[in-house]
């Protein structure tokens, strides 16, 4: 009973805390920050997940959650081989982009779904249509769009996945984006990066923006909570973090200050999918500014969250290790915890067993590259210098 009145209390809090604001007419301005309709399902109760439960298991396998295995050899050739690195694998239409990086240099290529080699998709440099470095990307399959912003947010390239035309244009607004999510309708989700420098103690400032395809600021959320992020010489360790991430039909965001999971769609109407009981684990903005890596190591610090149609994953910060852990979204049942010095997924299926980055979801879908060298006993005829091996798990519904 403790439980449940704690997680509405939480969730009375939050919706109260989210408050729309419109610096410029669209369709949510009559609607306000209603409630709306989202891909989840709408008779499931949003669910409580705990970090006090007991996991089933610490090795995701066929024997629990694991259906089925799809493994995708990239084909080798000097052109195609991925950097050391790779930070994103997004599936595009028919093809997959692979953003990889090897030291300084960036690459974004793109492969077929049989692993066979398109193109590269960006080249990185000073050309009409390239840009030194990047900061952020954005992705969607229904626009069949690839927006990728510079690391000074001034300038961007759009990148027909279909045609390959390049566009590139300037962000002349003076606002520099993060966590870019390109939505169905063309438009774009972004955080508030400046959102500190212009707070008042009356005024309401925004702290998530509606663009429109030019880039021009068509809505905002705003309130008036303080969501300031200090340096401070000396204090180390992980931070409170904001989270907007690409979901079908809208986005994924949780503010760094509250613990429900909400989704948005195109029109800013917000959802709760799922509220975290992370208890007095749970860090203060205060704590998560001034604390050393000593006091911050009793907290829980969330890194990421991923949610898929059935499940959630959060990687997280505690004790000074990296967790993963993996609920259900149905029943906010605790599936899958391990914690490790590195970040990954502890995964046994066929011959390969490792603890893997997971850098894509897709429905019930999980991605990540896999070295040739780890599957050869799995896949005839793969030599240990090949190009790196896709490896998609879907996971039972």
């Amino acid at each position: 009973m403790k439980r449940i009145l704690f997680a509405l209390q939480l969730l009375t809090i939050t919706l109260l805390l989210i408050v729309s604001c419109k610096p410029k007419s669209t369709n949510s301005q009559q609607n306000g920050n209603s409630i709306g309709a989202a891909p989840v399902d709408k008779e499931r109760t949003v669910p409580i997940l705990s970090f006090d439960d007991k996991a089933l298991f610490e090795t995701l396998s066929y024997s629990n959650i694991i259906q089925s295995v799809n493994y995708i050899p990239l084909e080798t050739k000097e052109e195609a081989f991925i950097g050391r690195r790779v930070t994103g694998i997004k599936r595009i239409r028919d093809k997959y982009m692979i953003i990889s990086r090897d030291g300084m240099n960036a690459s974004f290529k793109l492969f077929n779904t049989d692993g066979t080699y398109y193109t590269e998709a960006l080249t990185m440099g000073r050309g009409p249509v390239e840009m030194t470095y990047f900061s952020s990307y954005a992705f969607n399959d229904s626009t069949g769009l690839v927006t990728i912003l510079d690391s000074e947010g001034g300038k961007a390239v759009k990148l027909d996945i279909v045609s390959l035309e390049k566009t590139r244009f300037s962000v002349s607004n003076g606002i520099k984006y993060a966590k870019l999510v390109a939505l169905d309708n063309g438009n774009y989700l972004s955080l508030a990066t400046n959102y500190n420098s212009k707070r008042t103690a009356d005024k309401l400032v925004p702290y998530m923006y509606l663009l429109n395809q030019d880039f021009q600021i068509v809505d905002s959320l705003c309130d008036m909570v303080n969501r300031e992020k200090k340096t401070i010489e000396g204090v180390d360790g992980p931070e409170l973090q904001e989270f907007l991430s690409q979901y079908p039909g809208g986005a994924i965001y949780k503010d760094l200050l509250n613990d429900t999971v909400f989704f948005i769609d195109n029109n800013l109407h917000i959802k709760p999918i799922a509220i975290f009981d992370i208890g007095k684990r749970k860090p203060t903005l205060k704590e998560s500014n001034n604390d050393s890596w000593e006091k911050k190591k009793n907290k829980i610090y969330i890194r990421n969250i991923d949610v898929m149609d059935n499940y959630i994953h959060v990687t997280y910060d505690y004790d000074k290790l990296l967790y993963e852990a993996i609920w259900s979204l149905e029943s906010g049942q605790l599936l899958y915890q391990s914690s490790s010095d590195l970040i990954g997924i502890n995964i046994s299926c066929d011959s390969f067993h490792g603890r893997m980055p997971i850098n894509n979801y897709i429905g019930n879908k999980l991605c990540f590259p896999a070295n040739a060298a780890d599957l050869i006993t799995v896949i005839p005829g793969l030599k240990p210098d090949d190009n790196v091996v896709l490896v998609e798990i879907t996971l039972k519904n």
